[in-house]
């Protein structure tokens, strides 16, 4: 019973917080989010650890601060994306632009005057909601 009633007030205050970021400038919003991002990375132990670990894993050469500058990257991009998807609605074609760059898109269109059909390979950089 008390997990449930926890979980009820972890999602009204998640509310509470998405209600007030749809308030906010969306740039406004994803600065503070990338500061609360770092926040929250001197402040979780259990997370941020288990990420340093994580990197340490997979980068065995790095060096630690390399590491440590990963990490704390890691939340801020985490948070930034939560508080651009709570802004999702506020995203249109007039201003698309300011949040998603397209590289190549003129080679497409090459392909597709030629009548061939086309495959798109991407990486994952930033928010996927917003492409």
């Amino acid at each position: 019973m008390k997990i449930k009633t926890r979980r009820y007030y972890v999602y009204y205050i998640a509310r509470l917080f998405g209600f007030i970021l749809l308030l906010l400038p969306i740039k406004f919003v994803s600065r503070l989010a990338a500061s609360l991002g770092s926040i929250a990375f001197s402040i979780l132990s259990k997370p941020r650890e288990t990420t340093i670990e994580n990197l340490r894993r997979v980068f065995p050469d790095k060096p630690e601060e390399e590491i440590q500058k990963i990490a704390r990257g890691s939340f801020s991009n985490a948070c930034r994306s939560l508080a651009e998807y709570a802004n999702i609605c506020k995203i249109n074609k007039k201003n698309i632009d300011l949040w998603v760059n397209a590289h190549g898109l003129e080679k497409i269109d090459k392909a597709f005057t030629k009548g061939k059909g086309v495959i798109i390979l991407t990486a994952h950089f930033g928010n996927w909601e917003l492409v």
